[in-house]
């Protein structure tokens, strides 16, 4: 199933935005990753990581087949990254009306 149902929320937002997907992920198929690239190419506030070979629920340590611990560090020092400058900036950041 096309994983498409945030899409049209991404236009608007001004906060910082990480999209992170395994690059063997069936949830996030490269036409899903496609569309994402498209709409948040010309926003400066999100990025999208593709991880190489990686499967869906690489976060998850109890996944016999998907854990996989460098990706999952990598994601969540990057979230936390994130995390530290909303903490950090001035004033709240919320969705453009």
């Amino acid at each position: 199933m096309p994983r498409l149902s945030y899409l049209n929320e991404l236009p608007g937002v001004t906060a910082p935005v990480c999209i992170i997907w395994g690059g063997k992920d069936t949830a996030a198929p490269e036409e899903v990753v496609a569309n994402y690239r498209r709409v948040a190419e010309p926003m400066n506030n999100v990025e999208i990581d593709i991880l190489p070979g990686i499967l869906h629920g690489y976060m998850m340590p109890w996944s016999k087949t998907a854990f996989d611990a460098p990706a999952r560090k990598f994601s969540m020092e990057k979230t936390l990254l994130i995390l530290d400058g909303l903490r950090d900036a001035p004033a709240p950041m919320r969705r453009a009306s």
